[in-house]
């Protein structure tokens, strides 16, 4: 369950192809809804220092990884 301030369908933005999207939502009340402009995002991103990037796309990458295994074990 998500709360004010809360966020969904981030890994999209790292993504280097188009994928299926592993992530929905329903809202059950009124919600005021925001959308993120990628090329502001990636140009924020840009703006690290080289060591943060490559830190931040590990983690990327990692969490990519483990939801593909979670969603290959959910349908087996």
């Amino acid at each position: 369950t998500l709360g004010p301030g809360d966020i969904f369908g981030e890994d999209a933005i790292f993504q280097e192809k188009a994928a299926p999207r592993t992530v929905s939502a329903v809202a059950v009340e009124p919600v005021v809804l925001g959308l993120l402009d990628t090329n502001r995002i990636l140009d924020e991103f840009n703006r690290l220092s080289p060591q943060m990037r490559k830190l931040l796309s590990t983690l990327v990458t990692r969490l990519q990884s483990a939801t593909d295994r979670v969603v290959e074990m959910a349908v087996k």
